[in-house]
């Protein structure tokens, strides 16, 4: 081989080392038969070379990865809470508080806010943000459910309860059911002339509400639901006084009050929602809540803390054999 194309293909191979590039199979083989001895590059097990008794150089991937994280920038907050009314949210770090603060920062902005009326109330919202992920590529399924809050802030939700024997009519009656009935209301649901929120019926005449079932959708009756039952005085206070709450994709969004009640009211009402919420996703699999946050009616979101409202995780016993050996 000429001098001049050794020299270019030394030129190359110190591109590589410096670029932290292994040359190609082929050229390698090429070159170490040219190069003297004491200039020869020898592969290592891991893939990498060394150029004249200098470090082993990374691969190409593992280094741009680590100028990539070395690259990220560095956060700088402006300070930790704002003077003004208007201001950029990403100048300022978020904050979590207690939930004494976060509503008493709510009724401070509504009494600050446009509508003076101190007979105004507003409804308190919380939104639970959810990691739905499972093992492998699996993920928790959206849900919905009823829960009774020991608090209550709502008016009773109007339920039709479906009842074929007539002991079962008398009992929805009793129970205070704003609809009884069985087939004969068929023609007025598919025609939109009854209206209402929620609908129960007996296991006895499940097989004759199929023709309701694209009507009905999400409000068909399930025993998943608990809105099949054969006790019909516990299904109907469920649904009359319970707090519906659903998970759309990773969210629950959810009423748990009113700015006039007091905080221990509000606080027990999320404890209860949290509890029914984390049944949703197995204990092996948490943490299941990811954030909670508290909000009104045209007033920002407050994140709170509530891990200490979490149940405790159950530690799995395992039991073991006792074997008695034969001497």
């Amino acid at each position: 081989m000429a001098a001049s194309s050794r020299k270019a293909l030394a030129r190359y191979l110190l591109q590589c080392h410096f670029r932290s590039l292994p040359p190609s199979n082929g050229l390698h083989r090429c070159v170490q038969s040219t190069l003297p001895l004491s200039t020869r590059i020898t592969p290592t097990p891991s893939r990498e070379v060394t150029f004249c008794g200098l470090q082993q150089c990374r691969n190409y991937a593992a280094s741009q990865a680590s100028a990539k994280k070395e690259s990220k920038p560095t956060v700088e907050y402006m300070a930790e809470e704002p003077e003004d009314d208007v201001y950029m949210l990403k100048h300022y770090p978020p904050r979590v508080m207690s939930t004494d603060e976060a509503l008493q920062k709510l009724r401070r902005k509504l009494a600050g806010s446009l509508e003076p009326n101190p007979n105004l109330d507003r409804t308190v919202n919380m939104n639970i943000a959810l990691d739905m992920k499972l093992q492998k590529k699996k993920k928790v399924d959206p849900f919905q459910n009823l829960v009774l809050l020991p608090h209550r802030f709502k008016e009773d939700s109007k339920v039709l309860c479906f009842a074929k024997r007539p002991e079962d009519i008398q009992t929805a009656k009793d129970s205070g059911a704003d609809i009884v009935g069985g087939t004969e209301l068929f023609e007025d649901i598919l025609n939109g002339l009854i209206t209402f929120d929620h609908c129960v019926a007996t296991p006895d005449i499940m097989a004759d509400l199929q023709p309701l079932k694209k009507e009905l959708r999400r409000r068909y009756p399930k025993s998943k639901r608990q809105s099949v039952s054969k006790n019909i005085p516990s299904m109907l206070n469920l649904h009359k006084r319970g707090q519906l709450y659903k998970c759309l994709k990773e969210t629950v969004d959810v009423p748990i009050g009113k700015l006039s009640q007091s905080n221990e009211h509000i606080e027990e009402n999320i404890k209860t929602i949290i509890t029914a919420v984390v049944e949703h996703k197995p204990q092996k699999y948490w943490p299941f809540i990811k954030s909670v946050a508290i909000s009104a009616h045209q007033l920002p979101a407050y994140k709170i803390t509530f891990e200490h409202w979490l149940p405790e995780i159950e530690e799995e016993e395992t039991e073991f054999e006792v074997f008695q050996l034969p001497w």
